[in-house]
C-alpha cells in the first residue's frame, strides 16, 4: 500500500462528517420543496410521456 491511501481515506471520512453536520443543521424541507426535489431526481422521461406538474401550495 502507498501512503496516499490512508490520507484519501481520512479525507473521505472528514467529508462524510462535514456533510452530516451540514444536513443536520439544515431546516426541514417544505412539502413543495420535497415535491420539486423528487421531480428533479426522477429518471429522465422519453419524449411523448406525460409529465406531472408540481402544484404550488
Amino acid at each position: 500500500m502507498t501512503r496516499i491511501q490512508p490520507t484519501m481515506r481520512a479525507k473521505a471520512v472528514a467529508l462524510d462528517e462535514y456533510v452530516d453536520r451540514v444536513v443536520a443543521a439544515a431546516p426541514p424541507l417544505t412539502d413543495q420543496q420535497r415535491a420539486q426535489l423528487a421531480e428533479l431526481l426522477r429518471p429522465a422521461r422519453r419524449t411523448g410521456q406525460p409529465q406531472s406538474k408540481v402544484v404550488a401550495a
